[in-house]
Formats: structure tokens, C-alpha cells, sequence
């Protein structure tokens, strides 16, 4: 008898369900299958009020008790009777090891799940009408919509060519010489202009003459 039942069995006589819950699943997800951890996990979970976990792991087990029938058959309702849901709701450990471990029964029963042929849960047929989530454009509004997009490229082609014209004036050293030439004579200009205004004030350049008192 592995040593994980008698921990189990101390902490039921402690009234830790879970805790003996806990180290039973633990050992089956770890080891597998043993028929009286089996056992006494389906007992646990029936103690605890859950008849389908219960099921789940007696299914493993011998259905010789009415408290097993029963909880076998709300585990298998529960899957909604459709034997493919049955063999994914069962322990994964124990639904992949070797079906020879097993007692007969179980055997037998894991055999009725996978022969071919078994009439499967009807289901819905799937709604696959879908709606339209946009409007149909017409031809008129794909016409104006063309026709604003050449006009937007059309005024930045226009603005670009502007401004490549504008840059190439500047580059041309013949105009750039020219602009030079005519600062010059402005400044040139400016200068005869403000000589002949100190020839024709002399006074404004006389420096005041001072006396003093003898």
C-alpha cells in the first residue's frame, strides 16, 4: 500500500478532506493508476459533495456499489453523454497508461468509448450567416473619392515646383552677382548722399567754442 493512504487517511480522521484530496490527485497525476488510491479518492470527493469528480475517478474503479452507478452515470451526464467529451474529462494519466492495468470492467468500459461507430451528442448547426459590416460603395462616391485624390497630388506637385524654381534662381551665380551689384550701388548711393548733407551743414561740424571768465 503506497504511504500516500495512510497520510490521506490521517488527515480524514483530522476532517482535512481537501488535504487528502490534494495528495491523492497528486499521485495519480504523478504515478497513475493504484486501485485503492483510485478507491479511496472517489470516496473523498463523494464525502465532499462532488458526485462528478467522484465518477470521474471511479470510473476506474469496480461499479459495485450504488453510490459508484450512480456517480459514474452523473459523470457521463455531465459530459452530456457524448463518449468523446466522457474520454477528455478523464484523468489524463490514467486515460493514456496501459488499458491491461485495469480490472475488466474498466476495460470494458474505456472499449465502449472508443469503438468506432458511436452515435455522438447532436449539436447545434453553427450560424454561419454573417452580416454585412459596411455599406457597398458606389461608383459615384469611388469617382469623387479618385478625383479629390489627383487634385491633392496635383497642388503638391504644383507647390514642389514652385519651390525647386525659387532654389534654382538662388543658385544661378549670373542673378547672384547681379543682386550683389545692386546692394553695392544702393550702399555707394547712400554714402554720396550723406557726404554732400555734412558740405552743405558745416555748422553741424563746428566745434563750440569756450571761454572763460578772467
Amino acid at each position: 500500500m503506497p504511504p500516500v493512504i495512510e497520510r490521506a487517511h490521517e488527515d480524514l480522521a483530522h476532517g482535512e478532506l481537501w488535504r487528502a484530496r490534494e495528495r491523492l490527485e497528486g499521485y495519480v497525476g504523478s504515478v497513475g493508476y493504484h486501485r485503492q488510491v483510485i478507491d479511496l479518492l472517489g470516496e473523498v470527493c463523494w464525502r465532499m459533495g462532488d458526485v462528478p469528480a467522484a465518477g470521474r475517478y471511479w470510473f476506474f474503479a469496480l461499479a459495485d456499489s450504488d453510490e459508484r452507478r450512480i456517480a459514474i452515470e452523473t459523470f457521463v451526464r455531465q459530459c452530456k453523454g457524448d463518449p468523446l467529451q466522457v474520454l477528455a474529462g478523464l484523468p489524463r494519466r490514467l486515460r493514456n497508461s496501459r488499458w491491461h492495468k485495469y480490472p475488466v470492467e474498466v476495460q470494458q468500459r474505456l472499449g465502449r468509448l472508443t469503438q468506432p461507430g458511436l452515435e455522438r451528442a447532436p449539436r447545434k448547426p453553427a450560424n454561419r450567416e454573417r452580416r454585412p459590416t459596411s455599406r457597398p460603395r458606389s461608383k459615384a462616391a469611388d469617382g469623387i473619392a479618385f478625383v479629390i485624390v489627383i487634385g491633392v497630388a496635383l497642388f503638391f506637385l504644383y507647390c514642389f515646383s514652385l519651390g525647386l524654381a525659387e532654389l534654382m534662381r538662388d543658385v544661378d551665380p549670373a542673378k547672384r552677382a547681379s543682386r550683389h551689384h545692386a546692394v553695392s550701388d544702393l550702399a555707394l548711393s547712400a554714402r554720396a548722399w550723406w557726404s554732400s548733407r555734412d558740405e552743405a551743414t558745416p555748422f553741424l561740424r563746428r566745434e563750440p567754442s569756450i571761454t572763460f571768465a578772467m
